[in-house]
């Protein structure tokens, strides 16, 4: 099992909060159009539609504009955090933070389902490209609009709500290839020591069957 830090990558989420802040008026609201030119600029492989889910999912449009705060605790909070119990100053913020520590080291998921995940991934985002792809596009075209009416995180779907304890840490950059994390975890799993070998078998169903018999056998 390997631990989802997805929620981790704040510098991200931070460039991205400053942005709309700093264009959204005195009322902190920004027109449509200067809100969807930003969220694309973000990310340049994101999609119109992508962006206007996120948007109808938040509630924060209305006649033209968009609350920019309504707008970024929808997004942020609900899907990365909201289920993570605040910490307080009481006598019970030990347990509070215990319970934090406790959820946070659970969100581990298997390799089967992540297996999974890769075979479903051209299907919900057909622009998918294995050499283009980076992390922080499968953020924002899947991980976040699928978690955000939900208000978990992404390593509790993709295990039905099990908590599970990782084995290994997965550490990454969201700028890197997407195909690249995933072929090292995998290349990891099996123990070998580079993971150029196995991208090919990520681009096809076939490929991935060959993936799932090594791992199988491993």
């Amino acid at each position: 099992a390997f631990l989802d830090l997805i929620h981790m990558a704040t510098d991200v989420v931070d460039e991205i909060r400053t942005l709309l802040r700093q264009a959204a008026g005195s009322d902190g609201k920004l027109c449509h159009s200067d809100f969807c030119r930003i969220m694309l600029a973000t990310d340049k492989t994101s999609s119109p539609s992508t962006v206007e889910l996120l948007l109808k999912d938040s509630h924060a449009g209305f006649q033209g504009r968009v609350d920019i705060d309504k707008f970024l605790r929808h997004v942020f909070s609900n899907s990365m955090a909201s289920d993570i119990p605040a910490f307080h100053s009481s006598a019970g913020a030990a347990d509070s933070e215990k319970e934090v520590l406790e959820q946070l080291a659970h969100r581990g998921f298997t390799l089967r389902s992540l297996l999974g995940f890769l075979r479903r991934l051209p299907k919900v985002m057909p622009h998918y490209d294995i050499r283009r792809t980076r992390t922080v596009d499968i953020v924002w075209n899947v991980v976040i609009p699928e978690t955000a009416a939900k208000g978990c995180s992404y390593a509790d779907l993709l295990n039905g709500g099990e908590r599970i304890l990782p084995d290994k840490m997965v550490s990454h950059n969201w700028g890197n290839l997407f195909s690249h994390l995933m072929a090292a975890i995998f290349a990891d799993a099996l123990g070998y020591r580079t993971f150029w070998t196995l991208l090919p078998l990520l681009a096809s169903e076939s490929g991935l069957d060959m993936l799932e018999a090594r791992l199988k056998r491993s």
